[in-house]
């Protein structure tokens, strides 16, 4: 006889026992919408405004550096690493300052219940460079 995890919650006058796994987020698939750069230094959008239970943006490359900048209504497609000044938090920089830096190999993610759904913008040094990009 296998025994499980339990996990017991007293609500109200009773006790109410559940499987731990029924606590366990559904399992969800993995939807890979990787990208390559179209144009360097020019951030692109890597994901739109979405719902979403994980997320992870890894820089591809072995030489180049990759910028990802999660949030609305500050950094656009379009907007450049070095020449667009953007405002964040009352503080005026660059929108590279104002960006995750991903080194070549390094990744960012977050996980449920941390998982920012604001969209998703990122570029890299040169349009041959490109980023995993990975959703659940």
């Amino acid at each position: 006889m296998m025994a499980g995890f339990y996990y017991c919650l007293m609500l109200g006058a009773a006790l109410v026992c559940m499987p731990f796994d029924a606590l366990a987020q559904a399992n969800r698939s993995s939807l890979n919408y990787s990208q390559m750069i179209a144009t360097g230094n020019t951030y692109q959008q890597l994901r739109p405004q979405e719902n979403r239970s994980a997320i992870e943006v890894q820089n591809n490359n072995t030489a180049d550096n990759c910028y990802v900048f999660v949030g609305a209504n500050v950094v656009t497609a379009g907007t450049t690493t070095t020449s667009t000044n953007v405002t964040v938090a009352g503080n005026t920089l660059t929108a590279a300052h104002a960006s995750i830096l991903l080194v070549p190999g390094q990744s960012w993610s977050r996980y449920f219940p941390y998982v920012p759904n604001d969209p998703v913008f990122g570029t890299c040094a040169l349009a041959t460079d490109s980023l995993y990009v990975v959703i659940q």
